[in-house]
């Protein structure tokens, strides 16, 4: 049932929403049990066809602040795991990282990574150490966030060259358990790379046309993928007794929109399970996680 809505901004579009949850960051820290700041609400942010970044006033429906990051238009938006830093692409090939440790409306510019050309169409950090980025010209680069070698390029991975225009790479997904990267593309392949060496393990052109959005379950032992062809495809990793031999196998797809695909989240929790996705129509999607090919739609 749908609790709420929020308005938005006049003119202006919603292309893509962050959470932070202050109470992750609060749990890696050394206990303040009883601080003010252990009941602190989670916050919410988004972007869209401009250069700035919105903090929404959930209670109310109405902008906290816009952040100018002082860029250029904004393409993705992505948050770290201790919740206190989000990183955005811009279409001049700018990634920013801006800080928001200090609570609720506060954001502050902290960096600019090593500058490259192409538009930054997807964003994903990798632990707290990585910041990974999908390119407008087929290439994901990967900056250190290590405090060595903060903000600068370190490696670039290529995905197929499109024979008509150049490969979109339009999501990236981290997988921190195994070292490894999820890649979807304008080509309509997902591909699984070795971060640790570089390279590319597996690649499976399952999608006909975009893959526009990507998600895993808590274990990262499924991968969803989903896009223009409007079909979502479950990858599901297969372990041998030695793990470093696991691979990926496509196990099943569902068809259950009738229209673009732009983005899916899991949920997961002791009584429920839930893949849910959405995009150009006005519905929502809600299937089960753990038997995605097999029970209905929801």
């Amino acid at each position: 049932m749908r609790e709420q809505t929020l308005p938005g901004g006049k003119e202006r579009t919603i292309e893509s929403l962050i959470w932070a949850n202050p109470a992750e960051n609060l749990q890696q820290s050394t206990s303040t049990s009883n601080s003010t700041n252990s009941t602190e609400q989670p916050r919410l942010f988004s972007i869209g066809g401009s250069n700035s970044i919105t903090e929404w006033d959930i209670k109310h429906g109405i902008p906290i602040i816009n952040y100018d990051c002082n860029a250029g238009v904004i393409w993705s938006i992505s948050i770290n795991s201790k919740q206190d830093k989000l990183a955005v692409g811009c279409e001049d090939g700018t990634v920013v990282v801006i800080d928001i440790s200090g609570g609720r409306g506060v954001m502050e510019h902290e960096l600019i990574l090593q500058r490259q050309n192409s538009r930054v169409l997807s964003l994903t950090w990798y632990n707290n150490d990585m910041i990974i980025g999908g390119c407008s010209d087929g290439r994901v680069r990967c900056w250190s966030y290590d405090d060595s070698s903060k903000g600068r390029l370190i490696s670039t991975l290529r995905v197929d060259k499109s024979q008509k225009e150049s490969t979109l790479v339009w999501s990236v997904l981290a997988l921190p358990k195994d070292n490894q990267l999820v890649t979807g593309d304008s080509t309509g392949c997902v591909k699984f790379w070795d971060l640790k060496h570089s390279v590319l393990k597996q690649s499976f052109n399952s999608h006909e046309a975009d893959v526009l959005c990507l998600c895993t379950d808590l274990n990262e032992n499924k991968i969803f993928s989903a896009g223009v062809d409007r079909k979502i495809f479950n990858f599901t990793k297969i372990s041998n007794n030695n793990k470093k031999n696991s691979k990926w196998v496509n196990s099943s797809n569902r068809l259950l929109h009738s229209n673009d695909v732009r983005t899916m989240t899991c949920f997961e929790s002791k009584k429920l399970d839930l893949l849910v996705s959405g995009g150009v129509e006005s519905a929502v999607s809600y299937t089960h996680l753990r038997a995605h090919e097999t029970r209905r739609h929801l």
